[in-house]
């Protein structure tokens, strides 16, 4: 197989710019999942207030030096869980750009745009653990267009 054949097979066939669009937040979505799980501090500053409710940090003493240590290490999993639903709408995300004709497989990845802006959005105006200045800009910025653009051209594939 030569090298125009591999690439002709990667790119996808529906007309516009959509399915580029997706595959492109489809790449920054792997880049995403494996920054969860390599660096979990990443992960916190997206959320620049993960715990809002949460009393002040008490002095440090050999005995809450052991109960922070578990809070902090508990951060972790949230960043994995996070980049383990990243990876899921990735996948949705690149298979729909080479099928926005399958009016099932459209709206499932739509859902995950919906799903990815009422989480930020929530986070950030309900609950408060992000802020505009603390990393919720980009993801903010990719859910909300590719829903606007995906509802505009709803019924085009």
């Amino acid at each position: 197989m030569a090298a125009t054949d591999i690439l002709s097979a990667l790119i996808p066939s529906s007309p516009g710019l959509l399915p580029y669009w997706l595959l492109i937040t489809s790449f920054l979505s792997i880049l995403n999942f494996i920054a969860c799980y390599t660096s979990p501090p990443f992960f916190l500053r997206t959320y620049s207030n993960p715990f809002p409710n949460s009393p002040p940090p008490k002095p440090t003493t050999r005995s809450s030096q052991k109960s922070s240590t578990s809070a902090s290490e508990s951060t972790v999993l949230p960043a994995r869980i996070f980049g383990t639903w990243t990876l899921l709408a990735c996948i949705l995300r690149t298979y729909a750009a080479y099928a926005l004709d399958h009016t099932d497989i459209y709206a499932i990845t739509l859902s995950t745009y919906l799903i990815a802006l009422g989480h930020f959005t929530s986070e950030w105006l309900i609950y408060g653990t992000m802020t505009l200045k603390g990393g919720l800009a980009p993801p903010l910025f990719f859910s909300t267009t590719t829903t606007l653009w995906m509802l505009s051209q709803w019924g085009t594939y």
